[in-house]
């Protein structure tokens, strides 16, 4: 009786265990997906000011320009 006891309790621990390796895989997979995230908007934000500062004014420049 002991026995069957220890071993549902071993089998209740095992399984407890497996979920929370899910749980914290899937955990560390969002926190992935959250970090490339952010770091492809960053990327993105630097590629549109590199483009605003490739735009040059293409008017003719005179002497008393101001720009």
């Amino acid at each position: 009786m002991l026995k069957e006891i220890k071993s549902r309790k071993i089998k209740k621990d095992k399984d407890y265990e497996k979920r929370n390796r899910i749980k914290t895989k899937k955990q560390k997979i969002a926190e992935n997906d959250k970090d490339k995230a952010a770091m492809i908007k960053e990327k993105e934000k630097k590629d549109e000011k590199k483009k605003k500062k490739k735009k040059k004014d293409k008017r003719l420049k005179t002497k008393n320009d101001k720009r």
